[in-house]
Parts: structure tokens; C-alpha cells; sequence
């Protein structure tokens, strides 16, 4: 028996997008999980709980997680939402959110490349976040506890896993266009469903397994069996395994799943007019309509993030048609040859396909205290060239200088978000400054910052997502319970107050 939970996140007005008129992420992701529902129950030995029995239901993050008691999987649905700075409507893309302790890497990336795919959207990669300090990783992180509520509360219970989709950005046209549609929507729960079914190996309705396609491609396409990978394909049918996959929208990490029908190059399914041919120059390129930064990356055989870093675009990597990007190498991107990797006593020279665990792994240091030397931050962005201070080194020391020991408030700003700003707990700040529940500050307070050692600027501009996203993020969850104890005090001293008053009337 597969046994899951399916949490459609928020509640039925929850989360709604002014721009695309009728969209509220918490009635629609009430109507993908319907769907999924359905799709799931065409299967044998298939159990479905929903977190919402109704439309209307909205329980706690607590209460949905637990629901998941005894399940294989907790699923939880959402549509992401970019914050308003800069061109925020252009963010769009398919995330996945598993758990620390119990990841489900290999689940998560088929389902994030088969929800893109159904949506001609990207996949931007499975995450994991960290309570204590709200950072994401792409691997997880097993020591951390997870950050989001619904998955901390799922994952204490007898469930083998938890994970949150994000199906694409509803602040963006295209997505929000697809998500609004039911017939769309459908799709994807269609396409989701497959994945598990594959995964878990679901029987069908009859007690069989659902049959494998013939491998065998037509003219035009190529359906993946067990075990294949875009090389592999490439090699079978002598086709260069990059143009199956900028043919078919698929980008790093390269995922496929078996079933899936792929269309090959040179055939009349490729359709349409060719695009513009994105040769580029010796220094530039093009972007191409489709086109990804990752796709670029594959494309132009480097990588990615180097790309990123050269052209000063940060997450959520954002390109446009036409955009003219300048490569890693080339004269308008220095040019130098890179140095010797050779590290110094103190310092290390970032080499073409370095990352930073391989190069804690080849210096025998942990790259997370590389990363923090040279503050760097998820996701973990560095470049052919870079020369990094190593732990231990000379330049090691911190500059006093850049080492705050005060922070005051800005507007907007919570002990929870500047404690993630400064890398510090927001309840030893608290602790720190002697404030007490409901935490609260204000614009232009003081605050002493605990240790004085985050080499941060101790100026900041609070950001949209450092407002907690109801449904979504712990600090909503101990807001609300801080809440409910101050409301809980005032009514208190409410009964207390007219008590006294009784007596008063009664003695005159």
C-alpha cells in the first residue's frame, strides 16, 4: 500500500496575483491536488489524504504535517511568487523544497524536470533550507533542521519523506496563464502522478505495472527506457545529446524519466522555423528565445554560474531575448590566462569546473569555512580566476573594521530577518537586547549584535522576502504563536481590569 499525503498549500483565497485576475494560489493548488487525487487513484494499493477535505479548510502548518502520520509521502503543493524589485515579473521556474532529514533527491529532480517540461517552464533545482539561519543549499543538509514548518511537522512523524513544489512563479504571465487553466492543470497533475507511480512502482487498476513504450524511435522521436541518460541516447542514435536537449526544453541538470518521448534533431516534430543560429563571437553571445543560462552553459560547453558571475546576474538568474552575455575566457571577459591552481599558503586560484566542495575536498577544508571567509552565500557562486583566502592563512584574520557590534533596525525589518542578514540567531539578539515576546522593535532602535564577528555592511535594505509568507515560513508560525500569547495577556488583563471596576461600582 503507498500511502500520501497531499497538502494544497494556503487557504482558498490565499496568496492571490492582482495581475492575472482570479488566481489565488490556494484555490488552485486546492485544484491540482484534486486532480492528482484522481490520477493517483487509477492506480492499485493507493491511499490519498488531503490536508484540506474542503475548499474553505485551512489548518495550521502543524496540523498538515502531522496529517501525514504513517504516509510514504508528504507533497505539498504551491505556485512560488517573486518579490516586487527589479524585473520581478520575468522570475519564473519549477523549485523543489526536501527535507534534511529525509531527502528524496532522486524523486524530486524527476518530478521538477517533468512538471517543467509539461509547463515549458525550467527547472531550477531541489533545495534544502536551514531553520536556524534560513540559508538554502542544494544538497541537504542533515545535521540542519528543516526550515519550513509543513515538512518539520511531517517529517516527525512515521513519514518516509516530505517535499514542497513549487509549480512555477504565479507572478509571472506564462505561468500564471498555465496555472489558472483546469485543463492545464490536469496536465500536470497527469505528469506528476506518472512520476510517482514510476518511482514507487504503482500497479495499474488491473494489478499489472503500466507498460513501457517500445524504445525503438520512430523518425521523429525516441521514447527513454530504464537506465537512459541524454548521452547515452545521443550515442545510440549518433546525435549530439546537447541539441536533444535544447530540442526539448531540457536544461541542467539534464533530467529525463522513463517513458518520456523525446523529439530528435533533424526531425519534421522539431517544427517551425530554425532559431537564429547562436554561434557565438570570440567575447559574446546572443541570448536565443528559450534560452537558459544553463542551456547557454551546455551549449557553449561552460559553465553556467561563471557565465552568471562575468555578467554581475545574481539568482533568480534572469536572461532575455537578445540580452548580449560576454564568456568566461574571452577578451571581453579578461582574457587572462588562469593562474597556476597551485594554492599558496593562504590563498587558492579557482580553476574552469572548480566548485567549492572540490576544492575543500582536494585542500582537506571544509568548504562551507572557505565559503564564509570570502562571504560567500548561497548559492555558492564562484569563477575561473577567483582567488580565495583559505582558513588558516594569513588573510585569514577578519577585519575589525567590517566586524559590526550594532545594527539599527530599518523599516520592515524583524529580529528574524536581520538575524539571517547577519548570521546570527534572531533569539540571541533577543536575548542580547533584553526583548522579550512579542520581539517587538523598531525603525532606528540599537541593537547589539551577539559575538560582533559577521563580516557583514551593517547597512541594509530589507527585502520583500524578509517578510514571512503566511503558510510557508517558520517566523509566520512563531509570529502567530506569539500572537496568540499576547492576545491571550491583553484579555487577561481586560477580565482582570473589569473585575476591579465591578468591585470599585460595587463599594460605592
Amino acid at each position: 500500500m503507498f500511502r500520501i499525503c497531499i497538502d494544497p498549500g494556503h487557504g482558498e483565497y490565499g496568496n492571490p496575483y492582482p495581475q492575472r485576475p482570479g488566481y489565488y494560489e490556494g484555490t488552485q493548488m486546492y485544484k491540482l491536488a484534486q486532480y492528482q487525487k484522481e490520477e493517483l487513484e487509477k492506480y492499485s494499493d493507493v491511499e490519498v489524504i488531503l490536508t484540506r477535505k474542503t475548499i474553505t479548510d485551512d489548518p495550521s502548518l502543524d496540523a498538515r504535517g502531522k496529517m501525514a502520520a504513517g504516509c510514504d509521502l508528504f507533497y505539498s503543493d504551491h505556485s512560488n511568487a517573486a518579490d516586487s524589485s527589479g524585473n520581478w515579473s520575468a522570475a519564473r521556474g519549477v523549485d523543489i523544497y526536501g527535507s534534511n532529514r529525509k531527502p528524496a533527491e532522486a524523486l524530486c529532480n524527476q518530478l521538477g524536470a517533468a512538471i517543467a517540461a509539461v509547463m515549458g517552464n525550467n527547472f531550477r533545482g531541489t533545495f534544502y533550507r536551514d531553520y536556524q539561519t534560513g540559508r538554502t543549499y542544494s544538497e541537504p543538509q542533515p545535521g540542519m533542521l528543516d526550515y519550513y514548518g509543513v515538512i518539520r511537522s511531517a517529517v516527525a512523524t512515521s513519514c518516509k519523506a516530505a517535499i514542497i513544489v513549487e509549480h512555477g512563479f504565479h507572478t509571472n504571465e506564462l505561468d500564471s496563464a498555465f496555472l489558472i487553466n483546469d485543463d492545464d492543470l490536469r496536465r500536470m497533475a497527469k505528469a506528476e502522478v506518472e512520476v510517482l507511480a514510476r518511482y514507487y512502482g504503482l500497479g495499474s487498476s488491473s494489478g499489472g505495472e503500466t507498460p513501457v513504450p517500445d524504445p525503438t524511435p520512430s523518425g521523429d522521436t525516441y521514447t527513454v527506457q530504464t537506465g537512459d541518460s541524454l548521452s547515452a541516447i545521443g550515442a545510440k542514435l549518433g546525435l549530439d545529446w546537447r541539441e536533444i536537449a535544447a530540442l526539448n526544453g531540457i536544461t541542467s541538470p539534464y533530467i529525463i524519466y522513463t517513458g518520456q518521448v523525446l523529439k530528435l534533431p533533424g526531425s519534421s516534430s522539431g517544427g517551425g522555423t530554425p532559431a537564429p543560429d547562436p554561434t557565438p563571437s570570440d567575447s559574446t553571445y546572443t541570448v536565443q528565445t528559450g534560452d537558459s543560462l544553463s542551456a547557454i552553459g551546455a551549449k557553449l560547453g561552460i559553465n553556467w554560474r561563471e557565465i552568471a558571475a562575468l555578467n554581475g546576474i545574481t539568482s533568480p538568474y534572469i536572461i532575455y531575448t537578445g540580452q548580449v552575455l560576454k564568456l568566461p575566457g574571452s577578451s571581453s571577459g579578461g582574457g587572462t590566462p588562469a593562474p597556476d591552481p597551485a594554492p599558496s599558503d593562504s590563498t587558492y586560484t579557482v580553476q574552469t569546473g572548480d566548485s567549492l566542495s572540490a576544492i575543500g575536498a582536494k585542500l582537506g577544508l571544509n568548504w562551507r569555512d572557505i565559503a564564509a571567509l570570502n562571504g560567500i552565500s548561497s548559492p555558492y557562486i564562484i569563477y575561473t580566476g577567483q582567488v580565495l583566502k583559505l582558513p588558516g592563512g594569513a588573510d585569514d584574520t577578519p577585519d575589525a573594521s567590517q566586524t559590526p557590534d550594532t545594527y539599527t533596525v530599518q523599516k520592515g525589518d524583524s529580529l528574524y530577518s536581520i538575524g539571517n542578514r547577519l548570521g546570527v540567531s534572531w533569539s540571541e539578539l533577543a536575548v542580547a537586547n533584553s526583548i522579550a515576546p512579542p520581539y517587538i522593535i523598531y525603525a532606528g532602535q540599537v541593537l547589539k549584535v551577539p559575538g560582533g564577528t559577521a563580516q557583514v555592511a551593517t547597512s541594509y535594505a530589507v527585502k520583500t522576502e524578509d517578510t514571512a509568507d503566511e503558510g510557508d515560513t517558520d517566523y509566520q508560525a512563531l509570529y502567530q504563536s506569539e500572537k496568540t500569547a499576547r492576545e491571550a495577556a491583553e484579555n487577561k488583563l481586560k477580565t482582570l481590569i473589569d473585575k476591579i471596576t465591578s468591585l470599585l461600582s460595587g463599594m460605592q
